[in-house]
């Protein structure tokens, strides 16, 4: 009989599940029953199919490979110590504790081998000597929870104390090693020599909730309280762990061969790895690229649900924990301590979606010796935290005692490191420069011997250009292959669109900016800068600076300090900052532009400071007064008139500080230049008047030049305060001829000058090329500009070079830039200068802006410098002699078109037809 179609398949089906092969059978062996496995010098496979419970500790291995899973024995009345040369964990799962059930007791793995030929290689990964490498494999690592990994102090510790008060209750064990941070400066700064840290060891005696015994007097004071209403809190970090991975006696002993080279745990492809309360101690090797304490090599984006969690990694030989080629890794609540090189690092610029969440790095060592010493060349000035792509959560971190505490080194394009097989093309489209920040918010950065804070001075490859394929540089191996650059930090909605001319798109119309948001960070006892911020698009939002050489300084555009609390010197009176070399104590410095800064509270900033000043080996002693408020001294570089201040509050400090510059410097054994063009026509904008009482006024640099009967000198400022009726434009002048020959001299006597109605004037050496050998092509200054709404400041400047050459295509222009709401400073519609610049014997041609059309744009010259300044085209000159004048107008309709770079006029002056 034949059966319906369906019923027959449901049968089948039936018959099929009914005889489904049963699942391999896995064999579980105990390790002590394996009489091969217990030899010294065993190399032992644990093969698939099988789960070794380890019972007891075996003599020291040559090797061990886990295809299978080897878990430790969580009823283990003695502690577990498994030692080998190198552990291997292909496929297989290495386990100590779970997630759910965490080891009880003591666990131990030690990697000895010390033979430098060792080099444990699978599928063509080599993996070097003393690894305990995973490969397709899993990890797991819970030790005994203990509450907290880390805290912060409730009371000032003073030098000598026996205990200690914490912010919270521990259940932390007696006999555990912690660290307590410094809350000093670390380094000259302070005259602090650093090799001599403040952050220190101690051993816990005895614990009764948030009150700990130490088994010896502290060596340094360590604050435990706010400071000025700036948490300034040592942070006191947990050491020990009940489980530990650790190098052999060997690696710590100066006089062995293997000295520095410790352990290192690899977690490469395919792989998954949970470490959560693990000791790694004496791990990572000196100067070698590829092994450090923990390095998570090429995981690509099967890092989710891997993670390192309130471990502890400390005294290491190489960085701390390596984040390569790995995304959405999760770091959180670790401990790092007393490490060479970078600590927390991001190695590529291709890792994204990792969040680093509640670490705490301590002491982070620089390589300083040789330069052979170090895997890139900063790690002669290590940070804590070392971040090549925005696009990675950095939250509640903490930074302590490293040169800088958090450095986003953001390079052009990734660049790849031990990649020589693989077909890089995808890297082609990541940017690190134009990725939008995924989160930076409530870290903190003290004791650091520079910066808190630094945005800038990304990696750059010298094996390739940094706009070409990565596919012509995929393994960078030695310091040589590496520099450093400037780096303008440009976050934007699609950071790798590009325009119809196939180059990146920057019109913000078609890509716009994105905000990068640093929020609520607290920088305290840093010995240059809280913050430095290069680039476009940035905001400091109500940060807490303390006690540092200089609180902020933003070279950058568009970027700005939104409320927060600078201090210059807080009641945390440890240590302060001293020696000739400090600039003077200042709370916000104007650089570049536009920046700056609103409803900030400045406090604490008096008294003056005594500084040197060199220039090669001359060297001059000058006294300048701390404030809250000034400008990079002494910057060569461009500055907008338009920087501001606005709705800010001083309590008990000197608003401002503008040292007079010294004299140019021109070293020719050091080919350095620093002619301090920006800082002698530095000004910025009041529009509140919380600065000098009267709402639009300006504060500007003791120059002659830019002050005339509307300003007034507040001899505690050494400073002018001009009043609104002084309207500021940035006039430029740039040699744009092919091969330019100098317009200025390269020592103090031979300047540019800019001459106000033959009276006072100021002197331009340039913007700074590339040594004393390059003529410098761009100069710039401030001026009064005649205002739109009003008759008077109608002056004439009059520009004459230093040198008897000429320029065959000049550009002369005037800009202003926006305020924070948008707007012009009042009088800026219809303003103007009229500028008269040298210019060849001969025929010029004069165009207005870029557009060199002699049929569309030309412009015509007039009788006299009155019909000029009557000119309402926009496209007249004036000529007497070897001299053009121009009338540099905006109009409102400029204004209106005016992008992030402001409104500018620029006009060009050619020596032939149409500039060609």
């Amino acid at each position: 009989m034949l059966l319906p179609l369906s019923l027959g398949i449901a049968l089948a089906l039936l018959i099929t599940a009914c005889y489904q092969p049963s699942p391999p059978k896995v064999q579980t062996v105990k390790w002590s029953a394996q009489p091969e496995w217990n030899r010294a010098g065993a190399q032992v496979t644990i093969p698939s199919g099988t789960t070794a419970i380890l019972d007891q500790s075996p003599p020291p291995l040559r090797s061990l490979t886990v295809e299978g899973s080897l878990i430790f024995d969580p009823s283990a009345r003695e502690k577990l110590v498994l030692q080998a040369d190198w552990i291997m964990v292909h496929g297989g799962r290495l386990e100590i504790g779970t997630a759910e059930h965490p080891f009880p007791g003591q666990a131990e793995i030690v990697l000895t081998s010390n033979n430098p030929q060792d080099n444990l290689e699978h599928m063509g990964i080599k993996m070097g000597a003393k690894a305990l490498a995973v490969m397709g494999g899993v990890v797991e690592m819970h030790g005994r929870p203990l509450n907290p990994s880390w805290t912060r102090l409730a009371v000032t510790a003073v030098k000598g104390a026996t205990s200690i008060t914490l912010a919270q209750p521990v259940d932390w064990p007696v006999g555990a090693e912690i660290v307590i941070t410094s809350t000093d400066h670390y380094g000259w700064a302070a005259g602090i020599n650093p090799a001599n840290p403040r952050s220190e060891k101690a051993i816990v005696r005895a614990v009764n909730g948030p009150s700990v015994e130490l088994e010896r007097p502290l060596s340094f004071a360590h604050w435990g309280a706010e400071a000025n209403e700036v948490p300034e809190y040592a942070e006191v970090g947990l050491l020990s762990r009940n489980i530990v991975v650790r190098s052999d006696e060997k690696a710590k002993d100066p006089a062995s061969a293997a000295y520095q080279k410790g352990g290192h745990v690899m977690i490469m492809a395919g792989s998954q790895a949970r470490f959560d309360w693990v000791e790694f101690r004496n791990m990572g090797q000196k100067s070698t690229f590829g092994r450090y304490p923990v390095h998570f090599h090429q995981v690509s984006d099967q890092g989710e649900g891997s993670y390192v969690k309130n471990s502890s990694i400390r005294e290491s030989f190489n960085r701390c924990l390596v984040i390569h080629g790995t995304n959405q890794l999760l770091v959180e609540h670790n401990v790092a301590f007393d490490t060479l090189g970078h600590c927390f690092f991001l190695e590529e610029g291709s890792e994204v979606k990792n969040t680093l969440q509640g670490n705490l790095a301590v002491l982070v060592r620089p390589l300083k010796s040789s330069p052979e010493e170090r895997l890139i060349p900063s790690d002669s000035e290590p940070a804590a935290f070392w971040i090549t792509n925005p696009d990675n959560p950095i939250v509640g971190n903490v930074a302590v005692e490293a040169d800088v505490g958090f450095w986003y080194a953001l390079p052009y394009r990734p660049i790849p490191f031990g990649r020589g097989t693989q077909n890089l093309t995808w890297m082609d489209t990541i940017y690190p420069r134009r990725t939008p920040l995924a989160g930076f918010e409530g870290n903190v950065a003290h004791s650091n011997m520079s910066d808190g804070l630094f945005v800038d001075s990304g990696l750059k490859s010298n094996l390739c250009a940094n706009t070409a394929s990565r596919n012509t540089c995929k393994d960078h191996n030695a310091p040589a292959q590496l520099d450093d650059e400037t780096t303008s930090f440009d976050p934007r909605q699609h950071p790798s669109l590009t325009s119809s001319s196939g180059n990146l798109e920057n019109d913000p119309s078609k890509n716009p900016r994105v905000w990068a948001e640093f929020k609520d960070f607290v920088a305290y006892k840093n010995g240059r800068r809280g913050v430095w911020l290069r680039g476009t698009y940035h905001k400091l939002v109500n940060p807490k600076l303390a006690d540092n050489a200089i609180g902020a300084t933003f070279a950058s555009n568009l970027s700005y300090l939104e409320g927060g609390l600078i201090v210059g010197e807080s009641a945390n009176n440890l240590t302060k900052i001293s020696g000739l070399w400090t600039t003077g104590l200042v709370g916000f410095e104007h650089y570049d532009g536009h920046v700056g800064a609103s409803g900030t509270v400045f406090r604490n900033f008096s008294g003056t400071q005594r500084r040197e000043v060199y220039c090669g080996s001359a060297k001059t002693t000058i006294t300048t007064r701390n404030a809250a408020i000034g400008t990079l001294r002494w910057t060569s570089f461009g500055l907008s008139g338009q920087n501001f201040i606005q709705n800010v509050t001083f309590d008990n400090a000197n608003p401002v500080n503008y040292d007079d510059p010294p004299e140019p410097c021109f070293d020719s054994i050091n080919n350095r230049e620093d002619p301090h063009d920006g800082y002698r026509s530095a000004v910025f904008y009041d529009p509140t008047g919380s600065v000098s009482g009267a709402a639009g006024s300006s504060v500007v640099v003791k120059n002659d030049f830019l002050v005339n009967g509307n300003c007034s000198l507040n001899p505690n400022w050494n400073a002018y305060v001009c009043g609104p009726a002084n309207l500021y434009a940035t006039l430029s002048i740039s040699n744009e001829q092919a091969s330019p020959a100098a317009l200025a001299g390269t020592d103090p006597s031979s300047p540019l000058t800019v001459t106000r109605d033959a009276g006072p004037q100021t002197k331009l050496w340039g913007t700074p090329r590339d040594g004393l050998s390059a003529p410098n092509t761009y100069f710039e200054t401030r001026l009064i500009a005649k205002r739109g709404d009003s008759s008077a400041n109608d002056y004439t400047y009059r520009v004459n070079f230093g040198t008897a050459n000429r320029s065959a295509k000049l550009r002369v222009g005037l800009n202003y830039r926006r305020l924070p709401d948008g707007s012009f400073p009042a009088g800026t519609a219809g303003s103007w200068v009229i500028v008269g610049v040298p210019v060849p014997s001969g025929p010029v041609w004069v165009y207005r802006n870029y557009y060199f059309s002699e049929q569309y744009n030309p412009s015509t010259p007039v009788a006299s410098l009155d019909a000029l300044r009557a000119d309402a085209s926009g496209k007249a000159f004036y000529r007497e002699g070897d001299v053009v004048y121009l009338k540099l107008s905006l109009r409102q309709q400029d204004l209106d078109k005016a992008g992030d770079y402001g409104a500018s006029v620029n006009y060009h002056l050619c020596s032939t037809l149409e500039c060609k």
